[in-house]
């Protein structure tokens, strides 16, 4: 038996002419049956008597039960650094073992041992042992956010002759407390190439559908820096190569 399996068949099927009679029985459905149910755990005798000659066969039966639960690990507390990087929660899967977090808004999977998350919040982690059924008493883990101060780092070159390296400009950040972000490259000439709100859209070197030459451009970067309370602009410049 165990957390789902509360009882259990024991015996085999009856044989006519023959009379059932268990020992030692306290659990037992029916002790004149040749297959009773049983809900405690304890060592079951069985006696046979063929009723045509009197003879007597024994056999006994041991019911165990497991019932041990699960320990939910949901990892230590943490809080996110300067930069803002995903934090990896829980401990290392273990056989025989699921795991569900019960409020995983923010996190990459809601059942996996060790998922990761970008937000901060206090994650609830659950585990059933599938074996036994068995489940575990949940374990929390409190994910701290960090103000960290805002900057942003561009690169001063990048190569986007499809190689797979450096085929896209975008800036990094180190911060995740700003607002209103905008990114805008110009060429020589002062002409607009590309511009984007979004920091993961960076620039593949092309403009009005052809690839740009090897060149200086200028980058601006705006955003509102939520920690100050203060709009920010920055400059730089960079270099396209091939």
């Amino acid at each position: 038996m165990n957390c789902a399996v509360k009882s259990l068949i024991i015996g085999t099927p009856a044989v006519s002419g023959n009379t059932y009679a268990w020992q030692s029985a306290p659990g037992l459905s029916n002790t004149a049956a040749a297959q009773p149910a049983v809900n405690a755990t304890g060592t079951y005798l069985l006696n046979v008597t063929k009723n045509a000659n009197g003879c007597i066969a024994s056999d006994a039966v041991t019911i165990s039960i497991d019932t041990i639960r699960p320990i939910a690990n949901a990892g230590e507390d943490q809080t996110f650094g300067c930069p803002h990087e995903s934090l990896t929660v829980g401990t290392q899967a273990l056989a025989n073992m699921s795991y569900t977090w019960l409020n995983a808004i923010g996190l990459s999977e809601n059942n996996i041992a060790q998922p990761t998350t970008d937000t901060a919040g206090t994650f609830v982690l659950a585990v059933v042992n599938r074996v036994n059924y068995c489940k575990s008493t949940p374990d929390t883990v409190v994910i701290s956010p960090r103000n960290c101060e805002c900057s942003f780092f561009v690169p001063t070159a990048f190569s986007p002759n499809n190689d797979g390296i450096n085929d896209v400009l975008t800036p990094f950040k180190y911060c995740d407390d700003y607002r209103d972000f905008s990114f805008a490259i110009f060429n020589r000439w002062g002409e607009l190439v590309f511009k984007s709100d979004d920091i993961i859209n960076g620039w593949n070197g092309v403009f009005k559908s052809e690839s740009q030459q090897v060149d200086s451009y200028i980058w601006t970067l705006e955003y509102f820096d939520v920690l100050y309370n203060t709009k920010r602009f920055e400059k730089g410049v960079f270099t396209l190569l091939k």
